[in-house]
């Protein structure tokens, strides 16, 4: 599957799909990680944002975020998660 071609079924079951992988925490501590050591980071870019998945990790550092995705579905979803963003666009 194409990430760009992400249709409004695969962006709904994508956070599903993919937190079976090991990847998908490794990710997440990694983001957690950078947010850690770079505290004073007032705006974030959050490219490919997907589904927003990371959303849970910015209110704690109080970031203004930018999300940027190819697909509208992905962003669809990232946008119900209802977090404070900047910017959401494809």
């Amino acid at each position: 599957m194409q990430y760009a071609h992400y249709g409004k079924a695969d962006a709904e079951q994508y956070d599903e799909v993919r937190q079976r992988e090991d990847a998908w925490n490794i990710e997440h501590r990694y983001v957690a990680q950078l947010l850690h050591e770079h505290p004073k980071v007032p705006h974030l870019l959050d490219a490919p944002v997907g589904t927003g998945r990371f959303f849970s990790l910015y209110p704690q550092k109080a970031l203004q975020v930018t999300g940027v995705d190819l697909s509208a579905a992905m962003l669809e979803q990232a946008r119900q998660r209802k977090v404070n963003t900047s910017h959401l666009q494809c």
